[in-house]
């Protein structure tokens, strides 16, 4: 892969990392500095959890010295496994099913996790599962925005002074892959959670399937606390829009 297009996703990955209390922080670290103990790291497999990000999420984590990555799906954390956890990762696909997989008692596992000091990273349809709407794991203060996605393109995204002082990098406009993710907007505060938009679309693409229109400002990235544990989500794919899937990988989207 051209080290160039892997940048933004190693960046975002190196964020998760800080959240979760490495101290790594600059991108060169997630793959250079070993010294650090290893962040137990959880990777959300269900049957709402697919497409080519799922994919090349898990080539990051897996790859990533610091981290010890395992997978973890709905039953394991009804089971209390987010125990064995510091770092809950929850990739793209279908939020609702997602969702629906962990069902009432499984929520608040994931909200009692975060709330106790875990943390958690994701990636639109994990963005949209931390949202505060019913059904959803209401981890940030910010509300689904009904009709505002989109279909798929390479988007700017502008990355604030404050959003480069979390993730250790530098601000300015990057692109992203945004593929029908979920657009949001500030909302109630679920559970006295407290979030902040580190980075913002700058530009926005046609409807499809009456879906699209204008979300130019439109959060994201955002970054938050819930209870004791902190959140980093966003709405677009750290993966490139080249990405080819393999075979090999298939257990990943079942």
């Amino acid at each position: 892969m051209d080290p160039r297009k892997k940048s933004f996703a190693l960046q975002l990955l190196a964020a998760a990392l800080i959240l979760a209390g490495t101290g790594c922080a600059a991108p060169k670290n997630v793959q250079e500095n070993s010294a650090v103990k290893p962040v137990r790291t959880g990777f959300y497999v269900e049957h709402g959890s697919r497409s080519s990000g799922v994919l090349f999420w898990a080539q990051l984590l897996a790859y990533s010295p610091q981290l010890k990555l395992v997978l973890i799906d709905a039953e394991d954390i009804r089971r209390d496994k987010l125990d064995e956890i510091d770092l809950l990762v929850v990739p793209g696909g279908s939020s609702s099913l997602q969702c629906k997989a962990l069902g009432p008692e499984g929520i608040q596992k994931v909200r009692d996790f975060v709330a106790k000091g875990g943390s958690y990273a994701g990636a639109c349809a994990g963005f949209h599962c931390a949202l505060d709407r019913p059904g959803r794991l209401r981890l940030l203060p910010f509300e689904y925005r009904p009709g505002a996605g989109g279909d798929t393109a390479m988007l700017p995204v502008e990355i604030s002074e404050r959003g480069a002082e979390v993730m250790g990098i530098r601000p300015g406009v990057r692109r992203a892959r945004y593929s029908h993710g979920p657009i949001c907007r500030p909302g109630e505060t679920p559970g006295g959670s407290r979030g902040e938009v580190l980075g913002v679309y700058k530009s926005t693409i046609p409807r499809s399937n009456n879906q699209g229109g204008d979300f130019y400002g439109a959060p994201a990235v955002i970054f938050g606390r819930f209870g004791k544990g902190k959140v980093i989500a966003t709405s677009f794919h750290p993966n490139p829009a080249n990405r080819p899937t393999t075979s090999r990988w298939g257990a990943f989207t079942r």
